[in-house]
């Protein structure tokens, strides 16, 4: 029993439809739902560049033990040493990767994460609402349906009238609850509204914070990895 009883519970939730008459909270589901859908791209893209970036890693490794292993068999010194050179090149640039691969990971795809779990937080939060608004809706039902019972019984004349002091008790106490479900409602969109406006002040603040080192970060390794590059040009320019 107390399986279906949660049960029902749960549908009831998703059943229930409230007619908002706040147009902040409208504007605002609409808004999760996009940030839900381009948070889940943006989260696939960087993922998915992760794996190619680690994949030219891997490759840039492998090109530089190839270089490595033809510069010892090649009979030519100048073009030996150049290719070892080389070698040694790719190895650096292969580590320069592995380092922008760290820090998409850290900046990018951790920060795309952020954004899908901020989603689902707020989501769960005006869930919260909806549910507090249908508590209310439900004892607003019960205490129209218990001050519509106690009239039935006054126009009756063959109704017991010893019910009618039970009916008012209890039309006293849904009264009440109604008026505290209200007050609850009222306090819960309040503090959402302001946990909402804190929650994009950080957003964009993050967003801010991870774009900038990140790119810090990928000038630091170009810069590193135009040096390396300009230190062979002379090697190259060597062969003789």
């Amino acid at each position: 029993m107390k399986l279906l009883k949660n049960v029902g519970e749960a549908v009831g939730k998703l059943t229930f439809r409230m007619d908002e008459v706040d147009e902040y909270f409208d504007l605002k589901d609409d808004e999760l739902e996009n940030w839900d859908i381009q948070g889940s791209r943006l989260y696939a893209a960087f993922s998915n560049l992760v794996l190619d970036q680690n994949d030219l890693v891997a490759s840039t490794l492998t090109s530089s033990k190839a270089l490595s292993a033809l510069a010892n068999v090649e009979e030519h010194t100048g073009l030996a040493r150049a290719l070892g050179q080389l070698a040694d090149t790719e190895e650096q640039l292969a580590h320069f990767l592995s380092v922008e691969v760290e820090a998409q990971s850290t900046f990018l795809v951790e920060y795309a994460k952020g954004v899908l779990s901020s989603v689902q937080a707020c989501r769960d939060t005006l869930a919260e609402r909806v549910r507090a608004c249908k508590m209310r809706r439900d004892c607003e039902s019960a205490l129209r349906g218990k001050r519509e019972q106690k009239v039935r019984i006054e126009m009756s004349p063959k109704a017991d009238r010893a019910k009618i002091p039970i009916l008012e008790r209890e039309i006293g106490e849904l009264a009440h609850r109604v008026e505290e479900s209200e007050e609850e409602f009222e306090k819960i969109s309040t503090t959402i509204k302001r946990e909402f406006e804190r929650v994009d002040e950080a957003r964009f603040k993050e967003f801010r914070e991870a774009v900038l080192s990140y790119l810090t970060m990928m000038l630091q390794m170009q810069e590193k990895t135009l040096k390396v590059w300009e230190s062979f040009v002379g090697h190259a320019k060597a062969i003789e």
